[in-house]
């Protein structure tokens, strides 16, 4: 099977797919939900890996949060059923606390395994151990 076309989410090392934080714009939200969409119809398991910068993430748009957060409520099965897991890398070792709290929050939510790591390389082993 080819690798999916996405605008936002990186699919060079598929079924590991990437977001890049600090890389993401305001207004990018609506694109997300539709590379999930692209993911879901193609069928196949992958695994999500959310790279997060040094820094806290920008202010984002409330509207685009609550959009992005009602369309995974409303599509969590779908979901599930490809995506085996999503890793956050956060490499303040300071906030990899709050934000494992957050994942243990959004795994039980969305019944999909949420994991938390330090750094990529370990995002990555950890990813295809998921799959």
């Amino acid at each position: 099977m080819a690798t999916p076309a996405l605008g936002v989410i990186d699919a060079s090392e598929f079924p590991v797919v990437h977001i890049h934080g600090p890389n993401l714009i305001p207004g990018v939200g609506p694109h997300i939900i539709e590379d999930l969409e692209t993911l879901i119809r193609h069928g196949q398991a992958f695994v999500l890996v959310i790279v997060n910068g040094d820094e806290p993430p920008p202010q984002r748009q409330h509207d685009e949060d609550k959009a992005r957060m009602l369309w995974l409520k409303e599509n969590k099965a779908r979901l599930a059923s490809v995506c085996k897991g999503i890793v956050s890398v956060m490499p303040d070792r300071q906030r990899i606390p709050l934000v494992e709290k957050q994942a243990a929050g959004l795994q039980t939510a969305l019944g999909i395994p949420f994991l938390v790591t330090a750094s990529h390389r370990d995002a990555t082993a950890q990813a295809i151990s998921l799959l």
